[in-house]
């Protein structure tokens, strides 16, 4: 359960459980939260979670607190990967691939989603033009959790910091610094995260595609998806690097739905991006 959303945070949302009637009063919940001080776990456990875990997530000990409540064994450990040598603050690769069992393709998939979404840091400045601290707030405590899963450290204790800071700062110019740090941070880590996928596109000559092919690929692509299949990734990767700089910026909304597995909204989005590159075959 996630500690910190919108409408109804994860405290209310299990009190709000735990008041039910009947055996799903008693499902066990575990605390999601980038929030790691003693009292934050404190305040978990006394809404009615029963166990709590620090953001960013390392799957192995998610693995372990699904364990610990339910029958499920754990699974076997995951084959490390080779790696590079861990990198700087501001990003480190390694780290995050072995919060992610060494997953490293997980990795590319999620650093992609990161640089193909909206910057946060434009929704963030609008929410503060606007005066919306709440929503500042849930902006920048996503983009702390967002940023340790990836291994953007420096940009982590950067989010950290100026969500303390949105608590109370009351002049323009303090939101201003808080403002100018954070969005230095961000821009070395987008920077950092950019190089990372470019550096692990494999070393081998991409397949070129003929402009021929890609209504085939777009087609394929949109029966997967009417299947909900798994294999759609797959032909998402293969049609996103056979377009150009352009073609990727409008299949952009594609991948971002498929990352959330709203496959039905994807292939909305990818008929109009295939109307707007004249993919139609």
């Amino acid at each position: 359960m996630d500690v910190q959303m919108p409408v109804m945070d994860g405290l209310e949302a299990t009190r709000v459980i735990r008041a039910l009637q009947g055996p799903q009063a008693a499902v066990p919940i575990i605390a999601m939260t980038a929030n790691a001080m003693a009292d934050d776990r404190q305040r978990c456990l006394d809404a009615g979670m029963n166990d709590y875990l620090a953001k960013p997530i390392d799957q192995r000990v998610l693995f372990a607190a699904l364990a610990r409540w339910t029958t499920a064994r754990l699974p076997p450990p995951v084959a490390p990967v080779a790696m590079a040598a861990a990198g700087s603050a501001i990003f480190d690769p390694v780290a995050a691939a072995r919060r992610l069992g060494g997953n490293e393709v997980l990795l590319r998939k999620l650093v992609r989603r990161f640089l193909d979404e909206p910057d946060p840091l434009l929704k963030l400045r609008a929410e503060l033009g606007a005066d919306d601290r709440s929503a500042a707030l849930i902006t920048v405590h996503t983009l702390k959790g967002v940023s340790g899963t990836l291994g953007a450290e420096a940009l982590q204790k950067a989010a950290g910091q100026a969500e303390k800071q949105l608590r109370t700062a009351r002049s323009q110019a303090e939101i201003d610094r808080l403002l100018e740090a954070l969005a230095a941070c961000a821009a070395q880590a987008r920077e950092a995260l950019a190089q990372y996928l470019a550096e692990q596109q494999p070393a081998a000559a991409p397949v070129r595609r003929t402009a021929g092919e890609l209504p085939g690929l777009a087609a394929e692509l949109e029966r997967r998806l009417a299947e909900n299949e798994d294999a759609a990734f797959a032909c998402y990767e293969a049609l996103h690097a056979a377009l150009d700089e352009a073609g990727r910026q409008q299949l952009q909304a594609v991948g971002r739905h498929m990352s959330g597995y709203d496959f039905q909204r994807a292939r909305e989005a990818l008929r109009v991006a295939v109307a707007a590159l004249d993919l139609a075959g």
